[in-house]
C-alpha cells in the first residue's frame, strides 16, 4: 500500500520516490478564515476533526498527511505573519505527524513559518522574487518547492505574461536557473522538487503542453508536484463553469500527470484523488 504523505516527504523522497505518491491537502488560510481561532483565545477542540473530516483525512488510512497553508503568500512580514505565526504552532502542535507547507515569496515569511514548525516552502515565484528564500531553507533543512510562474504576484495568475514559444523549454529552462540559485545557496538536491505551475501565467493551452510535456521536467532529476485541481482550463474542456464541480475532469488530469511523472499533487478532493492515483499506481507498477 502507498503511504499517504511522509513526514519531511521532500526530505525523504530520494528513498522512497518510485514508491510514494504524496497528495497534499489544502487548507487555505486568511484573516477571516474561522481556522486562526488556533491564534486567539477561542480554541475549539473540534475544529481539526472537523477540517480533517473535510477533507477525507478521518480514516485509518490517512494517519500521515501533509497540511498546505497557502494564504500565508498574501501576508506581509510584521503584524499579519506574527499574528499567524501561532497557527502554525499549534498546527504543529496538535498534527505532529504532519509535515506543513507554506506558499511565500518573501524570506521573512518563510523563516518565521520555518521556525514555527513548517517544514515545507512552496515558492510561487522559483526564487525569482525573493532568492533568499533558498538560504532560509538551507539552513533549516526545509523542503523547497520551486513553483513556475512570471511576474509579480499581482499578476503571476492572469496572462499578462503568457506569451511562449516553446512552453515547455521555456518552464524546463526558467526552473533549471531556480535550481541552479538553490544549489548556491546551499539547498541540497534531495531537498528540491519542481512545479510547472499549471495555470500561473499561463493559458489553457500552456497549462495543457506543460502536463502533456511533464517527462522533459522530470529529466532534470527532480520530483514533479502538479496542482491542476479545479483549474480554468479543466472547466474549458469539460464545460462546468464552477470550480468546486470539476472533480472528475481533476481526477483526469492527476491520473493523466501521475502516468508521465509527476508524484506529488497538490488537491482540494482528497480522498477521491488518493484513492484514484492509488489504482491507476498499481496499473501503472503492474505493468513495468
Amino acid at each position: 500500500m502507498i503511504t499517504y504523505v511522509l513526514r519531511r516527504l521532500l526530505l525523504m523522497i530520494p528513498v522512497a520516490f518510485l514508491v510514494t505518491i504524496g497528495v497534499f491537502a489544502l487548507v487555505r488560510l486568511s484573516p477571516a478564515d474561522p481556522a486562526l481561532a488556533f491564534a486567539g483565545e477561542e480554541r475549539d477542540p473540534a475544529m481539526l476533526a472537523a477540517i480533517r473530516k473535510e477533507m477525507g483525512l478521518d480514516q485509518p488510512l490517512y494517519q500521515q498527511y501533509l497540511i498546505y497553508l497557502g494564504q500565508l503568500a498574501q501576508f506581509d512580514l510584521g503584524k499579519s505573519v506574527i499574528n499567524n505565526r501561532p497557527v502554525v504552532e499549534e498546527l504543529a502542535r496538535r498534527q505532529p505527524q504532519a509535515a506543513i507547507s507554506i506558499d511565500t515569496v518573501k524570506s521573512g515569511v518563510a523563516r518565521v513559518a520555518l521556525d514555527a514548525g513548517a517544514h515545507i516552502v512552496n515558492d510561487v515565484s522559483a526564487l525569482r522574487l525573493d532568492p533568499a528564500i533558498a538560504k532560509a531553507c538551507a539552513e533549516r533543512g526545509a523542503g523547497l518547492v520551486l513553483m513556475h510562474s512570471r511576474g509579480s504576484v499581482a499578476d503571476m495568475a492572469t496572462f499578462a505574461h503568457a506569451e511562449y514559444r516553446d512552453v515547455v523549454a521555456e518552464v524546463v529552462a526558467e526552473l533549471g536557473e531556480s535550481v541552479v540559485i538553490a544549489r548556491k545557496a546551499g539547498v541540497q538536491d534531495q531537498q528540491i522538487v519542481l512545479d510547472p505551475g499549471v495555470g500561473f501565467s499561463k493559458k489553457s493551452e500552456h497549462s495543457l503542453a506543460i502536463l502533456a510535456g511533464l517527462r522533459r521536467l522530470t529529466n532534470l532529476g527532480f520530483p514533479v508536484l502538479v496542482g491542476a485541481s479545479r483549474k480554468r482550463f479543466i472547466g474549458e474542456i469539460t464545460g462546468v463553469g464552477e470550480p468546486g464541480l470539476r472533480l472528475g475532469g481533476t481526477l483526469g488530469a492527476s491520473v493523466a500527470a501521475l502516468a508521465l511523472g509527476a508524484h506529488i499533487f497538490r488537491v482540494h478532493d482528497v480522498r477521491e484523488h488518493r484513492e484514484a492515483l492509488d489504482v491507476a499506481w498499481r496499473i501503472i507498477r503492474s505493468g513495468m
